[in-house]
């Protein structure tokens, strides 16, 4: 059982960011240097060892020499730096998943950026102009890194202080962020095949092993009436999680709902019930400790338990008497009545590209924009700077496709197959047979990845590159 105190005391160093503001940071050895106006941290790219499956040892790739990578944390509107040392024996990048960000500093090699070399340093310097939860992962050998353990979180925190709906400041009395990733190991620790064509040319590879921050049983201690923003973050290679709690009849009063997803706040109540978080997807939850002392809320994908929140009893007079509202980002939705139609197919392959690879999957669109290879993916759309383009994506496969759009946030409108309220994300989730309209306003200049986050779908054809000029 960990609790919050442990929870800290074993994953995290606290260091100073801008304004000297508290900032805690996961892993046990990262240092972070101290500048008046921005944050300035070091991530060491490395091979380490890791008990993932009780009693087991295995090989992983790492930041900073851990399974549960440093949660790196900043704030909206305040310059980061992070410093990235590779000592691998291949090249790797950082991809800073959901940031709005110039290109060059987007971590995709051949798009704004050379690969970090053995030996080398590269520096990533930006300012989020957004809050919220993030992540970031190599892209650079994707399918192996990734599957290797080079994945962390990054939480930007809000430029203003958390306020309620009474207008008066107020934090969470505990905020949760649960990096989910499943493990392609066998019982004994070691690797069986990260990638296998039979299952890459369908859902993807299952990992066996599933993990909520680096453990397989990874428990967290509440006080009943407290409030929690509780993250959850899929940095999975293939895994979408259907995600469930156990006992939903502990919240008969307040039902569990998704407040933000992909670090944008929703309008309407999107209740936390099978939701299919695909990979590279985020959702906050925002709640009140149910006043349940000794029971145990386990949250599940479909049946499975992947981990828990013990609740404790509070001794405390003092409870939560509102929530803290999400402020939304500042982000342009476009103009529909203007915006440039654009229509983009998911399709299967079977096929080899160019210089051999298979190529299961093709994005099909503009005639003379088809991918040529899934090492080197073609311009698949030309945007003009500040237009809006509405962007109807058809999944013609038999498996779901969670499409993922480098330094933008969209407005997904509508899917045909089901009723939705438009809202913002950057990967939008197209199950079997699907369709989605989303409406894009092409705001950051440069050449952006568009591709499935199903990152051996990605590597096998399911990637093309928009130009934004």
């Amino acid at each position: 059982m960990i609790s919050r105190r442990n929870f800290l005391k074993h994953t995290s160093l606290f260091a100073s960011g801008a304004a000297g503001s508290a900032v805690a940071v996961s892993a046990i050895n990262l240092s972070a240097k101290t500048q008046s106006d921005q944050y300035h941290y070091h991530l060491t790219v490395k091979a380490a060892k890791a008990n993932i499956v009780g009693g087991h040892i295995t090989d992983i790739l790492s930041y900073n020499g851990h399974v549960f990578a440093p949660i790196i944390r900043a704030k909206q509107g305040v310059p980061v730096r992070i410093d990235v040392t590779n000592e691998l024996d291949e090249p790797t990048t950082v991809h800073w998943h959901g940031l709005r960000i110039p290109v060059n500093m987007d971590g995709v090699p051949g798009t704004g950026q050379v690969p970090i070399a053995p030996g080398d340093t590269f520096t990533y310097y930006f300012t989020p102009p957004d809050a919220g939860t993030m992540w970031y992962h190599t892209h650079e050998n994707s399918v192996d890194q990734m599957g290797r353990g080079l994945v962390g979180l990054m939480l930007v925190d809000e430029a203003e202080p958390l306020k309620n709906a009474e207008n008066e400041v107020v934090e969470f009395d505990h905020d949760i962020p649960v990096m989910l990733k499943n493990w392609h190991l066998n019982k004994d620790g070691s690797y069986y095949k990260i990638s296998m064509k039979r299952y890459a040319a369908r859902q993807g590879t299952p990992g066996l092993i599933y993990t909520a921050n680096g453990q397989t049983d990874f428990e967290y201690d509440v006080k009943a009436g407290q409030t929690v923003r509780l993250r959850m973050v899929n940095t999975s290679n293939t895994q979408m999680y259907r995600l469930n709690v156990d006992k939903p009849e502990l919240f008969k009063h307040h039902p569990l709902k998704i407040d933000v997803l992909d670090a944008n706040p929703l309008d309407y109540d999107l209740a936390f019930k099978d939701f299919a978080l695909g990979a590279g997807m985020r959702i906050d939850i925002l709640f009140v400790v149910p006043d349940s002392a000794g029971q145990t809320l386990t949250f599940l994908d479909q049946h499975k338990p992947m981990f828990k929140l013990n609740i404790l009893a509070n001794e405390s007079e003092k409870r939560a008497s509102s929530l803290p509202v999400i402020p939304k980002n500042p982000v342009i939705v476009g103009d529909l009545d203007k915006a440039e139609k654009i229509e983009i197919v998911l399709e299967w392959a079977a096929a080899d590209d160019k210089n051999g690879d298979p190529l299961f999957w093709n994005l099909n669109t503009q005639q003379g924009f088809a991918p040529a290879s899934c090492k080197t993916p073609n311009q698949i759309a030309d945007f003009k700077l500040g237009n809006s383009y509405l962007v109807d994506i058809r999944n013609n496969t038999q498996y779901p496709h969670p499409i993922h759009f480098h330094g933008h946030t969209f407005k997904v409108l509508s899917y045909a197959n089901k009723d939705i309220q438009p809202y913002l994300a950057d990967t939008v989730m197209l199950e079997k047979n699907e369709a989605a309209q989303i409406l894009i306003y092409a705001d950051n200049p440069g050449m952006w990845m568009f591709h499935c986050h199903v990152i051996e779908h990605m590597a096998m054809g399911l990637v093309g590159l928009v130009k934004v000029s």
